[in-house]
């Protein structure tokens, strides 16, 4: 049977518009591609980090604190306070806990947060990313774990603690940098409140799920995770919309420690700003109960 001239004509030109079609996709492919590449490091920086710049120091209480200027490897000055504990007869007067914020603001936010642990009988620094506050800078994910190098450099120089005796605690966006030195350094013990599971979920989180697929392995706790033996201790509200318990859970569970040296702790009630004043009276028992049983 012979197909009719005009079927055929129509046949040719549905073909002709397909292969024009998946090229267009093709070439789009190829454009877009190295575009969104060469693109990501400054997105991801723009939405995961949210600095507060400081011209000079606010005035408010700083509790004895001293100022300690960290050096990074690409020199920069980074700006931290340093409190040390005035009873050293205490059995944790010889720790040290490396305290790395959560995102947006400075560190004179949390000095409060860093006096009290202080209060609970260790010692403590507090210290800016670049870009934030009193420190040099512009804040980008490789820049993040440089300086968190040089507090470890400090605290191991200068500070005069040994690895044994260092713990990181990371709240939210500085769970992550936390993560990175439970790895690769030689660290204690790690701390996570409120972390981020990576870059990925947190696009998700945010609405943003069209950029996950471009954050693969950018800021990625649950990789990390993955090689993980330094004791861990996560905590998270149930309610945090911001940053979902969902999430901390996933970093636990893939956390590659043994069962009896991580834990994890709901608090109930708790959104991500809040998680120390729900926990109350049971917030630094927490911490330090964990600390004296995998640092001692």
């Amino acid at each position: 049977m012979q197909i009719p001239l005009c079927v055929d004509i129509c046949y040719g030109r549905i073909l002709f518009i397909g292969f024009i079609m998946r090229n267009v996709f093709l070439l789009l492919f190829l454009v877009l591609f190295p575009i969104m590449f060469f693109i990501r490091a400054p997105a991801i920086s723009h939405f995961a980090f949210a600095p507060d710049v400081l011209e000079s120091m606010p005035e408010q209480p700083l509790y004895g604190s001293q100022t300690v200027i960290l050096k990074t490897a690409d020199e920069l000055n980074l700006h931290s306070l340093y409190f040390s504990v005035k009873n050293t007869t205490l059995t944790t007067a010889g720790k040290v806990v490396l305290y790395l914020h959560g995102n947006a603001g400075h560190l004179f936010d949390r000095v409060a947060a860093a006096h009290d642990l202080r209060e609970q009988g260790i010692n403590v620094l507090l210290i800016d990313y670049r870009g934030f506050g009193l420190s040099e800078g512009h804040i980008s994910e490789a820049g993040f774990y440089l300086d968190v190098e040089a507090a470890l450099t400090w605290l191991k120089g200068p500070g005069g603690y040994k690895a044994k005796d260092i713990i990181v605690l990371g709240r939210s966006i500085g769970s992550v940098a936390a993560m990175k030195l439970a790895v690769d350094e030689d660290i204690s013990a790690v701390i996570l409140i409120s972390p981020i599971a990576n870059a990925s979920a947190m696009a998700k989180a945010m609405g943003l799920g069209w950029l996950s697929p471009f954050a693969y392995s950018a800021l990625d706790n649950i990789a990390r995770a993955k090689k993980l033996q330094k004791p861990l201790l996560v905590v998270h509200g149930d309610k945090d919309k911001m940053v979902p318990q969902q999430q901390g859970l996933a970093v636990f569970n893939s956390a590659a420690v043994a069962k009896h040296k991580k834990q994890f702790i709901s608090v109930a009630g708790a959104n991500h700003h809040n998680v120390r004043l729900v926990a109350g009276e049971k917030y630094w028992p927490w911490l330090m109960g964990f600390i004296r049983q995998h640092s001692l």
